[in-house]
């Protein structure tokens, strides 16, 4: 069933903040290949890589984990493949 009235809760369970979330101990967006966001309003979660989210548009996101976590190697080689793409 569909509604208009917006949802203010992601479905299921697992999700955190994607702001706010660094610095305490558990996991962050960019600790894995592939992620499930969800923000208020969105009537289902969408799946992609966490890269392609920009932190600018990350408030009121939320995020859980989809895919597998990543190596320190290829966390690294992602963060230089982004910083590359944005110079």
């Amino acid at each position: 069933m569909t509604t208009s009235v917006p949802t203010t809760r992601p479905p299921g369970k697992g999700w955190l903040p994607w702001i706010n979330s660094y610095g305490i101990d558990r996991p962050e967006p960019y600790d894995y290949a592939e992620v499930e966001t969800w923000r208020e309003g969105w009537t289902v979660p969408h799946l992609g890589v966490p890269g392609d989210n920009p932190e600018m548009n990350a408030v009121g996101l939320y995020w859980r984990p989809a895919g597998p976590a990543l190596t320190e190697q290829e966390k690294v080689r992602r963060a230089l493949e982004l910083l590359l793409r944005r110079t």
